[in-house]
């Protein structure tokens, strides 16, 4: 399993959820989710394509940086399980 602390993505909404002081009540009306949306993302889950754009102005970061996470995770995961496959 991955850890949080490799996640590029969850790191980049941990730090702006702290920066602005956000609760997971208030992110989530602004992003239009439930809570346990957020919380899952907080913990490492995916954020929909259809979710990335809003939460991107709700965090106040670049669309582009969000994506960019979100494709380094991606990479992360990739090279973990072909390590796990050729071991």
């Amino acid at each position: 399993m991955e850890s949080v602390a490799d996640n590029p993505l969850t790191n980049l909404i941990r730090r702006r959820f702290n920066d602005l002081d956000y609760n997971h009540q208030r992110l989530a009306k602004r992003v239009g989710v439930s809570r346990p949306a957020v919380y899952a993302w907080l913990r490492g889950g995916n954020v929909s394509d259809a979710h990335r754009r809003k939460l991107a102005q709700a965090l106040r970061v670049d669309p582009v940086d969000l994506m960019n996470a979100a494709a380094d995770r991606g990479e992360l995961l990739a090279r973990k399980e072909a390590k796990t496959a050729a071991a």
